[in-house]
């Protein structure tokens, strides 16, 4: 599988090459997204990926690109996964 590590989509639906994407019908708030993103870390084949993009985000600062409804929390996970 091939990541674009410049590129956070967090819309719904984005699919599995975007980690930071909800499901295709899901209709969460801010804490429900917080939720699935704190599920998605306790899972192993996940936070390998979460971790990878953390490291990138360190790296690239200002060059990442944060598309969708929960960039700002999107953003915010990230700098928290690499402080």
């Amino acid at each position: 599988m091939f990541y674009d590590f410049s590129r956070v989509i967090t819309d719904p639906g984005a699919g599995e090459n975007h980690p930071f994407s909800p499901p295709k019908d899901w209709e969460g708030d801010e804490s429900a997204y917080r939720a699935l993103m704190r599920e998605r870390y306790r899972s192993l084949n996940y936070r390998t990926i979460l971790l990878a993009w953390a490291r990138a985000y360190a790296r690239q600062g200002a060059d990442v690109q944060f598309e969708g409804a929960w960039s700002a929390q999107a953003k915010e996970i990230l700098e928290h996964l690499h402080s």
